[in-house]
């Protein structure tokens, strides 16, 4: 299978309403700017609205879009994965389907990737932009949880939530079958086992939209990210054994 230089996957569950307008202006620019070098992996995951035909009209017209469409439920962290596992760049990343981080934004953490393995995509550092700003409960939920995951695994990073991130094929594959753990606590657990082989990440300022829509409700969102970034600690201790 032929090599390029970029992947970009994009997991996407009931996104009819959404994914139109982001995804063509995600494959607009990275064509303006990287020509052919480069393909954009929807994983549509588990979709009873449009989406799988909304993503197949875009595809027609940019043909470095491809779509892995699976039917049963594996949530956003499966659908990464899948879609990693499919992809042929040597830079690969992630980004949300709703287009919250701009095309532009995508392109730059791709160019900062070196000298490290990797960069995420961070709202929380200096130089980060959020133009609309979010709900007060929102930032108080956000800040609480990093504060929690910063002290149960020691990272650095001031926001391990962002859903952008790019890292080297090298790194992908060294950690890409440990990735077991695909609800809320996917992101700490890439970052947990990419710490663990050693891999250099580093943190990058983002320009982020919050965007109208999302399906995910606090009050439910809530307890279960806090329970299953503890399960994660626990799974990753000498605890570990006991759980099922």
């Amino acid at each position: 299978m032929e090599s390029l230089k970029i992947s970009i996957i994009v997991p996407a569950h009931n996104e009819a309403g959404r994914i139109a307008l982001p995804l063509e202006a995600l494959a607009r620019h990275f064509q303006e700017t990287h020509g052919d070098d480069f393909e954009i992996v929807v994983v549509t995951n588990n979709c009873w609205d449009a989406t799988e035909e909304v993503v197949n009209q875009i595809a027609r017209r940019y043909r470095q879009i491809r779509q892995i469409v699976i039917p049963e439920p594996i949530g956003k962290g499966g659908a990464i994965i899948e879609g990693i596992r499919r992809a042929r760049g040597t830079l690969m990343g992630f980004v949300d389907a709703d287009g919250s981080t701009p095309p532009a934004e995508v392109d730059r953490l791709v160019s900062q990737v070196g000298p490290g393995d990797g960069v995420i995509a961070s709202r929380w550092v200096a130089g980060a932009s959020v133009p609309t700003p979010q709900s007060w409960v929102r930032r108080v939920f956000s800040r609480g949880f990093n504060l929690l995951v910063r002290g149960l695994f020691g990272f650095p990073y001031r926001d391990t939530q962002c859903g952008a991130k790019v890292f080297t094929r090298e790194a992908w594959t060294a950690v890409v079958d440990k990735l077991a753990i695909t609800d809320y606590a996917f992101d700490v657990n890439l970052l947990y086992h990419l710490r663990q082989e050693g891999f250099v990440v580093r943190e990058a300022p983002i320009c982020w939209h919050d965007r109208e829509g999302s399906q995910l409700r606090l009050s439910q969102v809530v307890p279960r990210m806090f329970a299953a970034v503890l399960r994660l600690r626990l799974k990753h201790s000498p605890l570990g054994r006991f759980l099922p």
